[in-house]
């Protein structure tokens, strides 16, 4: 068998091992069959060829985060914590990527396009079902999708099937919501030791009655919309079902409260990576949007769809982790962090304290 594997080794040729006679002969313009090729449609296609591979590896990287979260005993603490967000660095990077690649395609004129696109028949970037699966891996279910009766229309009816049954399966969003509700820093008995600041009066656990009163002693002044919103989301228990529960929501804030604490450091990065790759499919969308302002103004999509209209309001409405992003509403500086106590501090080595003003 090594015999076997050496004299394989040493027989495999690069372009067989990439299949490169496949990859170099998948690029067949439509204009070159009446013999009057348009230049610019090989770029085109090759563009998009590498779009759909990036897709995949970003699929791949997906499918083994969501492997991963999804076991039981997955925590701040679980050895594979750094895998994870290994893999979602990898992601937000070919993201960055595939942005920037998109300046090649800019290279090409509207003038450069017209000479083919009315070859490309119903034919668009909108049935790219690699990317809908992504969407929906990272946690957008159909019913958020915008324009969900244009998808019933264009897609292939199996794709179809399969995206809008994807919405029951987990998620990078619904397995960061259950990871979070379970990370156990507000049990009480934990918090025996903890010094309140203020008299109990906002909420029942002394931590977040506590950060309600430095959170609207920080405001520059006082804001009853951001109050109620605080409330809204931190305080009292209702639950978004398209997001992060409440207990999910005041964990998340009280990681990126005290993210420089190394035993929160970790979760830190892993959210702050969903919200890296948030940005960079909405950059993304938005030159996109630009990119198809430039060439074909306000014509309708060669999937049907609206055009530039679709791409805008897709960019505002298909954000995935804004329950995230939101809780960056609710900061206040380092120094006003109340101190832990030695209790929490013991258990989840939370020592946080160095940021605190020095008294005495």
């Amino acid at each position: 068998m090594d015999m076997q594997r050496i004299k394989h080794q040493q027989t495999i040729h690069y372009k067989d091992y990439l299949q490169l006679d496949k990859i170099l002969q998948a690029q067949l313009p439509e204009s070159k069959k009446d013999g009057n090729e348009a230049h610019d449609e090989t770029l085109f296609i090759i563009t998009h060829q590498a779009y759909e591979l990036w897709f995949k590896q970003v699929i791949h990287e997906l499918n083994s985060i969501l492997e991963i979260m999804g076991e039981e005993d997955f925590n701040l603490r679980s050895s594979k914590l750094h895998v994870v967000i290994d893999r979602l660095r990898r992601i937000s990077k070919i993201f960055t990527l595939l942005v920037q690649q998109l300046d090649v395609l800019e290279s090409m004129s509207a003038m450069g396009f017209m000479e083919f696109r009315r070859l490309l028949s119903t034919a668009s970037g909108f049935q790219s079902f690699q990317f809908r699966q992504i969407e929906a891996m990272m946690g957008l279910k159909f019913s958020e999708r915008h324009g969900c009766a244009h998808y019933k229309k264009h897609l292939h009816p199996c794709q179809l099937g399969q995206l809008m049954g994807m919405s029951d399966n987990p998620s990078i969003l619904s397995l960061v919501n259950n990871w979070l509700e379970k990370l156990p820093y507000f049990e009480e008995s934990l918090w025996s030791d903890y010094t309140p600041k203020f008299p109990l009066s906002y909420s029942r656990h002394v931590f977040w009655n506590d950060y309600r009163h430095l959170y609207v002693k920080s405001l520059i002044e006082t804001d009853d919309e951001k109050l109620k919103y605080f409330d809204e989301k931190i305080i009292r228990d209702e639950n978004n079902p398209a997001g992060l529960s409440t207990k999910a929501r005041r964990a998340g804030l009280f990681i990126f409260l005290y993210q420089d604490c190394p035993a929160l450091n970790g979760g830190f990065q892993l959210l702050n990576l969903l919200l890296e790759i948030d940005e960079q499919m909405a950059l993304w969308r938005y030159r996109h949007l630009n990119l198809v302002r430039r060439m074909i103004g306000t014509k309708s999509g060669t999937g049907g769809s609206s055009g530039q209209d679709y791409l805008m309001k897709s960019l505002s409405k298909h954000y995935v982790f804004s329950d995230i992003a939101e809780l960056n509403t609710f900061l206040i500086r380092r120094t006003e962090l109340p101190a832990l106590g030695q209790l929490l501090s013991q258990e989840f080595g939370l020592i946080y304290n160095d940021y605190l003003p020095k008294t005495g």
